[in-house]
């Protein structure tokens, strides 16, 4: 599996069935300080406006995993969305929400 990506090209993905799998091969020194990245994303997680992350040791990814490409440095879990929807099906007012949500996250 080629793990290069246009939107992360030191990441991958992966979907479970019951999690999402989010990892990493850059290297953290160049990547943002995790810990300030909680001060920032728990209360966004906190008041729902960011899906929630854990970190998770990558030597411990669940066996489907395994042997896709090699161990990431770092790697986060996400729940699964129960139930995906895409842009093209919002309503204008959904469309509006998004809008707002994303200017608000910013000026945080």
């Amino acid at each position: 599996m080629e793990r290069t990506s246009f939107r992360d090209p030191a990441g991958c993905t992966w979907v479970g069935p019951d999690a999402v799998y989010r990892a990493s091969w850059a290297d953290p020194a160049v990547q943002a300080n995790s810990k300030d990245l909680e001060v920032v994303l728990r209360p966004l997680q906190d008041e729902s406006l960011w899906i929630p992350a854990q970190p998770v040791d990558p030597s411990r990814f669940p066996p489907y995993l395994k042997g896709i490409c090699p161990l990431p440095r770092q790697a986060w879990e996400h729940p699964r969305v129960f139930f995906p929807s895409y842009a093209h099906e919002w309503s204008p007012a959904m469309l509006y929400r998004a809008a707002e949500l994303t200017l608000t996250l910013n000026e945080r």
